[in-house]
């Protein structure tokens, strides 16, 4: 039992692979239960007493050494996925069969394996901190911090008021011991993408989820900042999501304002429980629509010029198309967005409907918008896929 890494009483179960699992219980007066995984609980164990005030709380450590059954490749524990499993054991061996999970960075990646491999047990999943990573990572500052293994300067960037919650924070990273610095954290502490086999898989299970997801990410926070694109792209995208950009705050909110990060908690859950993601029936057509398969002869009636439009955060935003057609059904030509035209890179455009890649560049960051859909006469009509959201347009000849 790893008893060092929880404040206060401290349990621990044997589950079905023969692992002895660390765990805190709080709250055990309430029927309804909420899980939640970190690595250790002791500046965190604020947020866990809250939560308790509401739920029957299980707080799982994740363990940073032992055997595993999830594996990669080359043979490695591929620990995204074993801390995943770690969690769902532990849920077995307790008949947990029900609940909420809450997970803060590193303790959301084990709520993402659920996701994924068994989301009949999942109720909402409270993702604060951290979403799954479907672009390149837009800069390292987070852990460059810690090179050399000084992880004081890591720990005082992610707080407001370092003056008061550093000593508490470098006190309980001392419980990991060398795991703290060691290769292990930085590959898969903010790495929930890994329950996925690939960033498409993981990017498809974001856009077609069936279980409610509340983000909490802090403007300041270095780890928000080191996935910017990414996290950006997870919160216009994650079907049945509801984000909170909190300005002004850092990574470790638990430290500087705990009761904050519960209130968060609570309000999502909430929402949750009504359930206001009510499907648009008219959603299903138009998805359906801009998933076409190419096949058949190309398609040169494509070609000329065709103003667009579709519904974004800023409302109705107008765009165009110049495509031409090749005898082989390339497509070639220019996207007109928010004043610039873009290029067509590749594609192409065949007698069920179109499929074509643009280099972009939108809010100062380069990127790659993917443009599929069908033509009727002289409608058009699909998705445009932009680094920062999925959205539908509809087009007429112009």
């Amino acid at each position: 039992m790893e008893a060092s890494k929880v404040q206060g009483e401290v349990k621990s179960v044997v589950v079905e692979s023969g692992l002895e699992l660390t765990y805190c219980e709080r709250g055990e007066q309430n029927p309804d239960v909420l899980v939640c995984g970190a690595f250790y609980f002791h500046t965190f164990m604020p947020v866990v007493e809250m939560l308790a005030e509401r739920y029957h709380v299980y707080g799982v450590v994740m363990r940073l050494d032992g055997p595993g059954e999830e594996l990669n490749a080359d043979g490695a524990v591929n620990w995204s996925r074993q801390w995943g499993r770690d969690v769902y054991e532990f849920a077995r061996a307790l008949g947990l069969e029900r609940f909420r999970y809450f997970g803060k960075c590193h303790g959301t990646v084990p709520g993402w394996y659920l996701v994924k491999e068994h989301p009949e047990m999942l109720v909402a999943f409270a993702s604060f901190f951290l979403a799954p990573h479907v672009l390149p990572q837009t800069s390292n500052k987070w852990f460059e911090m810690a090179n050399g293994g000084d992880m004081s300067a890591m720990m005082a960037a992610a707080l407001r008021r370092p003056e008061k919650g550093l000593p508490a924070k470098m006190a309980e990273l001392a419980t990991l011991g060398d795991a703290a610095t060691g290769p292990l954290p930085e590959e898969y502490a903010a790495s929930a993408e890994k329950s996925w086999g690939s960033a498409d898989e993981c990017r498809e299970a974001l856009l077609n989820l069936d279980i409610p997801v509340g983000y909490l990410f802090a403007n300041e926070d270095p780890v928000f900042q080191d996935h910017y694109d990414s996290n950006i792209w997870a919160i216009m995208n994650t079907r049945r999501s509801r984000t909170v950009i909190l300005n002004g705050e850092k990574h470790l909110m638990e430290l500087d304002c705990p009761e904050r990060v519960v209130a968060e908690a609570f309000k999502f859950f909430d929402e949750a429980d009504v359930d206001y993601w009510v499907e648009d029936e008219a959603a299903p057509a138009a998805a359906t629509a801009a998933e076409v398969e190419l096949s058949g002869a190309p398609d040169p009636e494509l070609s000329g010029r065709w103003a667009c439009s579709f519904d974004g955060p800023m409302g109705k935003t107008e765009v165009s198309l110049a495509i031409g057609v090749g005898e082989d059904g390339a497509v070639s030509g220019t996207l007109g967005l928010m004043g610039k035209e873009h290029p067509i890179s590749s594609g192409r455009a065949t007698a069920t409907g179109f499929d074509f890649e643009v280099s972009v560049k939108v809010a100062f960051r380069k990127g790659v918008a993917r443009v599929r859909g069908t033509r009727e006469g002289n409608a058009i009509s699909g998705t445009i896929e932009l680094p920062l959201g999925k959205l539908a347009f509809t087009g007429v000849r112009s």
